[in-house]
């Protein structure tokens, strides 16, 4: 009977008012009392929220997913209707600020997720009326700036997460309102090379942990505090990966906690090698490389012909190296180039270097995959010819690329040689490397081991044929000896020629009844000549 009575109780939960009301086109989650109004892929709506939803609103919320919707503002009063609100989800919408004003009359929410938005800045105050507030994520977004009094109010919260955004400095108080964090996740954000010194001291390193991994930390003089921090405090980091030193170069990866404390040096930028002129080929890659040292890390700029180079997605400095990187040149890259480095303990600049560019061509001999047959992705040369195909993603000097695709004998694909095999392409005068990708490619893995003679096109192959012959007649290697693999030329088309002997033992009967049945049936494609001898059966097969 209390069974009963306990279904009865559930089901009449299921079928009241409240739990049968859900906002059109979201989805209502049982007893977990979850509204998710992502927008759903497998219809045909292409209705997107810009407001949160306010009708049919089941009173017992405790979670609202708005997961990929167009929410730029919330008004004043959205949330009267979700009073048990304990969860938010907001993440990929369109806010670039906090909607102060609209984050009221949640009295027990304690997570908020504002992942993916276009946010700037966390300013103060922006959270003060989420008292409850226990996790708050602000994650892969533009934020730059972080406010001395972003967290007032937040006197509940134990895990915060500003992963992967753009963070390059935070105020020396920033715990100031948030002691009892607990967890503090910083990774990720690539323009943060140093902290204050004594960031992390509001903390209890026997409660609280950080992650501050995959970050370009700058081990310099400003971040020796740091290293005596975590050498003394290893458990507060909460990530295995290690906490790793970016700069200066003779500590690139080390741990910063491992750095010897006189090791963390502040000093003047300089060039160490000098600019050297280059002629290069549009649709090429190319970097110029200005070489630094000095600690904190050097602001770069980089001119041409005198004046600042404009940044753009083809010509863009390369964080933490100052190299000017040209994604893909064209004639107006040309001039004269000269980089200048500054940080807050001096200045120095580069050697010029004159880049003088020509427009590149099919054959102008250079590797570039804009220049390849069109058949392997490059952009401006002719396609194979018939029967052709090509080798690899090289520059189609001439018809190197193409070269003649026939297809190797099945056999080639059981057996290692023991002996020479002479390989011609039909294409003269390749180059050994371009011919030995292709027989290494055509081959097994591993299976062959490639030396070229003097003459062009010619590769030997010496390996053993003798396992794989084992393998293929299905019998013991010692039954198999005398392994030659041959190639004549006939009717202008390789002949390849295997000679082996198997000796008259029951294994060897048994392995000439088996190549025997594998030519009969098909399986082997190939004629065979097989002569007796007093101790073994000589044998020739034509592939």
């Amino acid at each position: 009977m209390e069974l009963l009575i306990l279904f009865l109780a559930s089901l009449s939960f299921y079928l009241s008012p409240s739990y049968a009301q859900c906002p059109e086109v979201c989805a209502c989650i049982g007893l977990t009392a979850t509204i998710d109004c992502t927008p759903r892929a497998d219809t045909n709506t292409s209705f997107r929220f810009t407001t949160i939803p306010q009708q049919d609103v089941p009173s017992t919320t405790r979670r609202l997913i708005m997961t990929g919707n167009q929410l730029a503002t919330l008004l004043p009063g959205s949330f009267v209707i979700y009073p048990s609100l304990e969860s938010l989800v907001l993440d990929d919408n369109l806010f670039t600020e906090i909607p102060g004003e609209g984050l009221e009359d949640l009295p027990l929410l304690t997570s908020l997720n504002l992942d993916g938005n276009p946010l700037g800045t966390l300013g103060d105050g922006e959270f003060r009326n989420l008292t409850a507030l226990q996790e708050l994520s602000v994650q892969q977004t533009p934020l730059t700036t972080v406010s001395s009094g972003a967290f007032e109010g937040l006197n509940n919260l134990q895990r915060l997460y500003l992963d992967d955004n753009q963070i390059s400095e935070l105020p020396a108080d920033f715990f100031a309102l948030i002691p009892q964090l607990e967890f503090l996740s910083l990774t990720g954000n690539n323009d943060l090379q140093t902290l204050p010194e004594g960031f992390f001291d509001p903390l209890n390193p026997t409660v609280a942990q950080i992650d501050i991994t995959n970050l370009p930390w700058s081990c310099d003089c400003f971040l020796q505090w740091l290293g005596e921090y975590l050498a003394l405090n290893p458990s507060i980091l909460a990530s295995d990966a290690e906490t790793l030193c970016l700069w200066p170069p003779p500590h690139i990866n080390q741990r910063i906690s491992s750095v010897p404390t006189s090791d963390f040096q502040c000093s003047a930028p300089s060039v160490l090698e000098d600019l050297q002129d280059a002629d290069i080929l549009t649709n090429r890659v190319f970097t110029l490389d200005c070489n630094l040292a000095g600690a904190p890390f050097p602001e770069v700029t980089w001119t041409r012909d005198g004046v600042e180079v404009n940044y753009t997605e083809r010509v863009f400095l390369q964080q933490y190296s100052g190299a000017l990187q040209f994604a893909d040149v064209v004639l107006e890259d040309a001039g004269t180039y000269q980089c200048f480095a500054i940080n807050i303990n001096g200045s120095a600049n580069s050697t010029t270097t004159v880049l003088t560019i020509a427009e590149s061509t099919c054959f102008d001999g250079l590797l570039s995959s804009h220049e390849t047959d069109v058949d392997c992705g490059g952009e401006f040369c002719s396609p194979c010819n018939i029967s052709q195909g090509c080798l690899a993603d090289r520059d189609c000097e001439g018809e190197l690329v193409c070269l003649y695709t026939h297809q190797l004998p099945s056999m080639l694909l059981y057996i290692s040689p023991n002996d020479t095999l002479a390989f011609t392409c039909a294409v003269p005068s390749v180059p050994p490397e371009l011919l030995e990708r292709n027989l290494q490619e055509s081959f097994p893995t591993g299976a062959f081991s490639v030396n070229f003679t003097g003459l062009a096109g010619t590769a030997d192959l010496h390996n053993t044929l003798q396992e794989q012959l084992a393998q293929q007649l299905q019998a013991p290697v010692p039954t198999i000896s005398n392994v030659q693999l041959l190639t004549v030329e006939r009717f202008s088309q390789p002949l390849y020629q295997v000679y082996f002997d198997l000796q008259k033992s029951r294994t060897g009967e048994q392995a000439r009844a088996t190549l025997l049945r594998q030519i009969d049936d098909g399986s082997l494609k190939a004629t065979v000549r097989v002569t007796e001898t007093t101790t073994s059966y000589r044998v020739r097969l034509n592939l």
